[in-house]
């Protein structure tokens, strides 16, 4: 790495050229057009420096220095007769001012600096009319009136107050769906490629401002504009704070990663430079990442002072880079953020938290439990100052955490930050799994079934519900009994059951009069009702396959459209299973799979045990139905022949047990019909968490298990077996 700094020069030189040979053969053809002169003539010749300290003073490269000079214009003592360079800056910023009139600016004999501020002031009066309309936007969109949407609108409040300027550079596309005509215009891509050809006399902190700047453009243009810039700031990463360094991490979190590829964003119709020049760009992105994580966990100590949210930010964006044992020391520093900055107990904080991890895919047990400590500091407050209602506070948070556990299907396909979708209850849209939820599903859930279980936890969760049955403005109100069946639902999705808020809806459900301004899209009652509890012969008679379409995890689903085929004698087209099957090989493919192949390695070249992933088996005359498994072992019995012994395996996450009626209502009637197959459980969330060597022992473990299992059960008939994998569509 110090090898590379010291001939990052070298690299940025050659680079340059490129940048440099197309900015001379676009200013050739651009600067002989009538039209350009016309404008130029109108253009006060104050504007203009003198042309010797063109020649003598900005010289777009110093080729015979080894580092790029930074502070080569700082050094420079402007006389009075410079005074047209100000008054160039009051023309570039004055408000009346248009696109095209700030591009008519010949920037051709301009310092590097000028030239910066000519394209900030370009990308600024395109940005500032659209951001006052988006902060108008935030504070309507989500409600007409009233503290029922008061969540959604102080998160997206604060959400854009906190990185409006944390981010570098200007987004002059915010909040527009077309292209501007200035965009691709001659004028504005000469500003763009003389402003990057002269890059290397920036200071340090405005080439940072121009590495945001192209964050937005890259795509516009030649991907090696792009890749110059990172290069000079590979090479000078060692003099940026780690402030400047976080702000750096954000601007190139959208350019793929060489292992990831780059065809996706590059066109079909595009030749092999351009693909070649998109491959550069994503390794030079690929080096200055690598740069930041060494710099940023060699001052581990400096990051004691930056908050959990920049913490949480800068992880999620390099997360792609990360080796699993970097990525846990920059989440030790996230907890200790939490515990040595208490003034963090914001909602804010909380559900912004709640959707970092959830981006990560990763479980950290003391985050989680600083977020549900605050659950417990809110609940102390109200009852020391009765008075204000944390109703909405506490019902948010509680939100955040569910959607943290089952993931967040409302948000998919959905546009902008997903900490306002976090605020919303966690239900599959309209009853259907959205479009590309196994693609571009960002959200699918990390499992707290660990966390969830202890006493403390479940103690807050009982204060909790104590509290808003108890006030008296929201007791018998149909309309308040809806916010609480809300946050039932969200318990219920924790693994609580929140029976004092279930018995007063079912009292409001008596009467008649009242009993139809209970929620029905989704029906919240119902839904909990299909979450917790002890499985009853009631649940599956009264089950609605609409009501089931709501549940938030696929896998909830698929159990209750395996359960109903065999209780109401349906088949799997009727029961929805069939069309589901495809999603849930979707969604548990990586466990499953990742399961049988282990137990394949541990049998060894034993092939007697047929193991078959995702598949169904059927023994006709015995039992006309057929049963589904995520892992079917099939062995033809050695002491009776013509018999086959078969066990059914399900996969399961540790929530699948805490919030049990699913799991469990599937697993009571396959027992029930089919005595002569024993059906297992393999907690997949406890063997992950493992390490290599004790996978391998809890691997040998269930193979005992399921040994002894086939060993004791009956057995079906080989000539009346059938096995069989449904097709993926």
């Amino acid at each position: 790495m110090i090898a590379r700094f010291n001939h990052a020069s070298v690299r940025v030189i050659r680079c340059f050229f490129h940048v440099d040979n197309y900015l001379h053969r676009l200013t050739t053809a651009y600067f002989c057009t009538d039209s350009l002169q016309g404008n130029s003539s109108t253009s006060p010749k104050s504007l203009k420096p003198k042309q010797k300290r063109e020649h003598n003073t900005y010289e777009l490269f110093m080729r015979d220095q080894e580092k790029p000079v930074q502070e080569h214009l700082e050094k420079v003592k402007f006389s009075s007769e410079d005074a047209s360079l100000q008054s160039l800056e009051k023309y570039l910023y004055d408000p009346t001012r248009t696109v095209d009139e700030l591009l008519a600016v010949d920037i051709r004999p301009l310092p590097s600096v000028v030239r910066l501020t000519c394209l900030e002031a370009v990308l600024e009066r395109s940005r500032t009319s659209q951001l006052n309309l988006l902060k108008a936007n935030a504070l309507s969109k989500n409600g007409k009136k009233g503290s029922e949407n008061w969540p959604r609108k102080y998160l997206s409040m604060e959400h854009l107050a906190r990185w409006d300027n944390w981010d570098l550079g200007i987004d002059p596309l915010i909040q527009q769906s077309y292209e501007p005509d200035w965009l691709r215009s001659p004028r504005f891509e000469l500003l763009i490629l003389a402003t990057v050809a002269s890059a290397n006399q920036l200071p340090l902190s405005r080439l940072l401002n121009l590495a945001g700047h192209l964050r937005y453009l890259w795509r516009y243009y030649d991907p090696m504009v792009f890749a110059s810039v990172l290069r000079l700031l590979t090479s000078q990463i060692n003099e940026l704070g780690l402030r400047e360094i976080f702000r750096l991490a954000s601007a190139i979190r959208e350019i793929p990663r060489i292992s990831s590829g780059t065809d996706s964003l590059v066109e079909k119709n595009q030749d092999s430079s351009t693909t070649k020049a998109m491959s550069i760009l994503s390794q030079e992105a690929d080096l200055l990442r690598t740069s930041i994580i060494m710099q940023t966990l060699s001052r581990v100590s400096g990051l004691e002072e930056f908050e959990a949210v920049n913490l949480l930010r800068l992880t999620e964006e390099l997360n792609a880079s990360l080796k699993p044992a970097e990525r846990a020391r920059l989440l030790t520093n996230v907890e200790s953020s939490l515990i040595l900055n208490p003034q963090q107990q914001s909602l804010y904080t909380v559900v912004y938290t709640c959707t970092r991890l959830s981006l990560l895919s990763t479980y950290r047990k003391g985050i989680v439990n600083r977020c549900l400590g605050q659950l417990r500091r809110k609940l102390h407050l109200a009852h020391r100052f009765p008075g204000t209602d944390q109703s909405r506070w506490l019902s948010t948070a509680v939100t955040a955490l569910a959607n943290l556990n089952v993931g967040a299907p409302q948000a998919v396909g959905q546009p902008g930050d997903s900490v306002t979708w976090f605020a919303q209850i966690p239900v599959m849209p309209n009853a259907s799994i959205p479009l590309g939820f196994t693609t571009a599903n960002s959200h699918p859930g990390v499992d707290l079934g660990s966390t969830l279980s202890a006493d403390w936890i479940q103690e807050i969760f009982t204060d909790l519900t104590g509290y808003l049955v108890n006030r008296s403005d929201n007791s018998s109100d149909p309309r308040g009994l809806s916010f609480h069946l809300e946050v039932a639902y969200c318990l219920a999705l924790l693994g609580y059951c929140a029976n004092s808020i279930v018995e007063q809806a079912y009292t409001l459900k008596t009467n008649t009069a009242n009993g139809a301004s209970l929620p029905r899209h989704p029906p919240f009652l119902s839904l909990i009702e299909l979450l917790i509890g002890p499985w009853t012969n009631l649940v599956l008679d009264s089950v609605n396959l609409h009501d089931v379409g709501w549940l938030p995890r696929v896998e909830w689903q698929f159990y209750y459209r395996l359960a109903l085929e065999l209780f109401k004698t349906l088949s799997p087209s009727d029961s929805g299973s069939a069309d589901q099957h495809s999603v849930y090989v979707a969604v548990k493919t990586v466990q499953v799979m990742g399961l049988a192949e282990m137990l394949k390695a541990r049998l060894g070249t034993d092939n007697a045990l047929d193991i078959l992933t995702f598949s169904r088996c059927q023994w006709e005359d015995q039992n006309p139905h057929s049963y589904f498994s995520d892992i079917l072992f099939k062995k033809e019995s050695t002491k009776s022949p013509g018999m086959s012994k078969l066990a059914l395996c399900f996969v399961c996450q540790k929530r699948d047990l805490y919030v049990n009626r699913p799991l469990d209502s599937l697993l009571k009637i396959y027992r029930d019909n089919a005595a002569e197959v024993p059906i297992l459980v393999f907690d997949y969330s406890n063997w992950a968490g493992l390490d290599a060597s004790g996978q391998l022992t809890k691997c040998d473990e269930f193979l005992t298990e399921l040994a002894q299992a086939m060993l004791n059960a009956p057995g079906v008939q080989t000539a009346q077996l059938r096995t069989w994998i449904p097709e993926v569509t």
